[in-house]
């Protein structure tokens, strides 16, 4: 299905392969105009990047990742060190030493992935591409490295709490999910919570016997899903895991493997969770050593502007609409779920007071070690984007609100007067995108087609995939891959009662 033939492109002649996917062809673009223009008009710095790039090519635009012009020595120097620490107790040795200088030549990374299996379709797309693009930069770079978010609950709309495929009946497909983890956990935040059971992993072998048995997958489906299911998450190891993140970690290191099958192709996939690798450097680089995270945690007077620039910013908190948090999230240690904590009389606390944490240094540490603190998606991209000069690549929203927040920061380092800190975020990118780009799909019975998530490239991505998706990624400029999801984004950023039918 979705190894389909095609011809690869002939560089030397300029000559464009034929698609493997029909529905590419551009015809009847106005709708599709229309739909753009409602889109960009909610999103400049969207459309500030198709203006600039949207007519090159998939794999042109994501070479240019390559291009990092921030991230001073000493400061990519504190961050490897303590990253190259947090990959070594979740992937190994080997995998830490050798992504850590791929990052010190290449710093750049996806932050636009929820922390969960590795299949959702527009997060998986978005890392197939990073991984095809590694394969033809002049290093051909080994691994793909994602910093996903674990601040997300399991009942997000990607699904994180499971595995999603596809199966085929009479040509048309069907969506399965199957769910390690039980309902009354939906709630709850991936980060810090337990690893799936052995009891759970039986519970999915069972779900899978059981759609073979009523007819809705084939014998081979199964086997070749079993098969997967096995060498992926079955494996003893993994319910030694301390925590759900380290085993998604883990498994999506070895289902990335299924992805890029074939001698030569494989990449290397680390999937870590921001939250934790953020915990790891405050504990180890700022709680204790002056900057300007310290400050902003325990310092009233940066604090203050702090509150001033950030307060009501995207993505970040508004105390005046109850929306977001103040810094950190609290977690509720009964039921793993977060809690919105506001700066009170030097404190951190929640509306009902079940949560009080004083902002001095002891206190902050014992919490963030204990997992009653979590770091909110704004303290994550300070830190990583502007102190550390981390190039993020991410969403359609994220290059909005990503810049907002990196003018909001240099004001208030401007009020604070450091200059140095200054200049040195102006240069911080945060218009990259890596989401949103689409190259993996599946045929329907009316010969549309869908997305692809993980599992469906395992189940049914046999022989030349990986030249496949590379074709489609060197046929398709950014502008058109964009196109196929302009009516995601509508959806995203219009409420269902105004939107136009």
């Amino acid at each position: 299905m979705l190894a389909l033939k095609t011809h690869k492109r002939k560089v030397e002649n300029k000559v464009k392969p034929e698609l493997p996917y029909p529905f590419l062809v551009k015809e009847h673009q106005s709708p599709i105009e229309v739909l753009r223009k409602e889109v960009l008009k909610r999103r400049p710095v969207l459309k500030e990047v198709l203006n600039r790039c949207g007519h090159k090519l998939l794999l042109d635009y994501t070479s240019e990742y390559y291009d990092v012009k921030t991230g001073t020595p000493e400061r990519r120097s504190e961050f490897l060190s303590v990253f190259k620490d947090y990959v070594t107790k979740l992937l190994g040795e080997e995998v830490a030493s050798g992504v850590t200088e791929q990052l010190r030549e290449n710093y750049f990374v996806s932050t636009a992935d929820h922390h969960g299996p590795l299949m959702d379709p527009y997060f998986l797309n978005a890392n197939l591409v990073a991984g095809l693009t590694a394969r033809r930069v002049e290093k051909d770079l080994p691994y793909v490295v994602v910093l996903s978010c674990a601040g997300v609950s399991l009942n997000n709309s990607t699904f994180p709490r499971g595995l999603t495929f596809h199966s085929y009946k009479e040509g048309e497909p069907a969506l399965h999910r199957l769910s390690f983890l039980p309902s009354n956990s939906h709630a709850s935040a991936i980060f810090g919570f337990r690893p799936f059971l052995q009891a759970e992993v039986q519970k999915v072998r069972k779900l899978l016997q059981d759609l073979l048995g009523s007819g809705q997958i084939s014998k081979p489906v199964y086997e070749k899903l079993s098969r997967i299911f096995e060498n992926v998450y079955g494996q003893p190891e993994l319910l030694e895991c301390g925590s759900f993140a380290e085993q998604v970690t883990k498994t999506n290191a070895k289902l990335w493997k299924y992805l890029f099958p074939g001698e030569g192709n494989g990449r290397e996939l680390v999937y870590i969770d921001q939250e934790g690798l953020v915990v790891e450097l405050l504990l180890k680089e700022h709680l204790h050593k002056f900057s300007i995270i310290h400050s902003i945690l325990f310092d009233p007077e940066a604090r203050g502007l702090f509150t001033g620039y950030f307060d009501g910013i995207e993505a970040g908190y508004s105390q005046e609409n109850k929306s977001g948090t103040f810094i950190f999230w609290g977690i509720n240690k009964k039921n793993n779920q977060r809690v919105a904590l506001w700066e009170k009389d030097g404190r951190l606390e929640s509306e009902d007071g079940s949560i009080s944490v004083p902002l001095v240094i002891e206190e902050i540490e014992s919490a963030l070690r204990s997992g009653l603190l979590m770091p909110s998606s704004l303290l994550i991209f300070l830190m990583l984007s502007f102190y550390y000069g981390v190039k993020c690549l991410g969403g359609f929203c994220q290059v909005n609100y990503l810049t907002s927040m990196k003018h909001a920061y240099i004001k208030m380092l401007t009020d604070l007067g450091k200059y140095k800190d200054v200049e040195y975020s102006a240069r911080v990118q945060t218009k990259e995108m890596c989401e949103d780009l689409s190259v993996a799909f599946l045929p329907k019975k009316d010969g549309s087609f869908l997305l692809a998530t993980g599992l469906d490239i395992a189940l049914y991505g046999e022989g030349e995939i990986t030249e496949i998706l590379e074709t489609v990624a060197e046929s398709l400029t950014l502008n058109e891959s964009i196109s196929l999801m302009l009516p995601e984004f509508y959806s995203v950023l219009v409420r269902a009662a105004d939107r136009d039918p």
